[in-house]
């Protein structure tokens, strides 16, 4: 680069600060289709000012590092849902995170979530669900009625019944405000390995126009209370305790 070449400014030739998880530290790129990095070498004065003082500030603070890393990883997350045919794009977050879990609900959730290569999705269910119809999607599977009721069958597909995020932790605050959306009396959390994500035929069960998501990858039900706290998660096998249990919501 010559003496009296160009010098790039961030700001003024729009470009971007990105985070590199392997280096631990900020670069610049060009905003544009393709990635091209912008050596410091070209930056003017001011914008590697600029580059220096917040890497300065990563190092400094672990907890902007781990921000970033978390960042990168729900990044890396959506592209891939995106590629196998699962776009996270497009879902409402319900509330803010204020809601309230028991102790052993969030072990068991935050383990779940924290999983690799695991779609976790949440379907809340109507406000007059029935027991009845609960065991019956745990058991045999959860409809897939989605947003247009006459559609057919191949026109079908996970995100018309189930919501799933880059992030999987974002189930457990959606779990907690599952009443946020007309006033649901509760969540089916559904599990799905990526491996099978590829291949629809092991995901839904089908009868004619009739399709449900396959009851193997139906972890269970968590209701919610009108204050949002949300307790233990009931499986098929609790069916029988939730029968006794769904007239009178687990209170904090």
């Amino acid at each position: 680069m010559g003496l009296f070449d160009k010098k790039f400014d961030i700001k003024d030739d729009f470009l971007m600060r990105k985070f590199s998880p392997d280096k631990g530290y900020y670069y610049v790129k060009s905003d544009g289709r393709e990635f091209h990095e912008i050596g410091i070498d070209k930056l003017n004065r001011r914008s590697l000012k600029e580059l220096k003082r917040a890497n300065i500030s990563l190092q400094e603070d672990r907890e902007l590092l781990e921000k970033e890393l978390h960042q990168y990883k729900i990044s890396k997350r959506f592209d891939k849902l995106k590629s196998l045919g699962f776009s996270t794009i497009g879902f409402e977050y319900l509330g803010p995170v204020n809601g309230s879990i028991s102790p052993m609900l969030r072990d068991e959730l935050e383990q779940l979530v924290s999983e690799e290569n695991v779609l976790v999705g949440i379907h809340r269910t109507k406000h007059d669900t029935s027991v009845e119809a609960i065991s019956d999607i745990l058991n045999n599977g959860l409809r897939i009625d989605g947003h247009m009721g006459g559609m057919v069958a191949s026109e079908k597909k996970l995100s018309d019944t189930v919501s799933y995020y880059p992030d999987n932790s974002t189930v457990i605050k959606e779990a907690m405000y599952a009443n946020a959306y007309k006033n649901s009396s509760g969540s089916i959390i559904i599990r799905i390995p990526d491996e099978d994500l590829a291949d629809t035929s092991k995901i839904y069960i089908s009868n004619g126009n009739d399709v449900k998501v396959n009851p193997k990858y139906i972890l269970g039900y968590i209701p919610v209370t009108a204050d949002h706290h949300i307790d233990r998660m009931y499986t098929k096998s609790d069916i029988a305790e939730l029968g006794r249990q769904i007239d009178k919501p687990t209170q904090k």
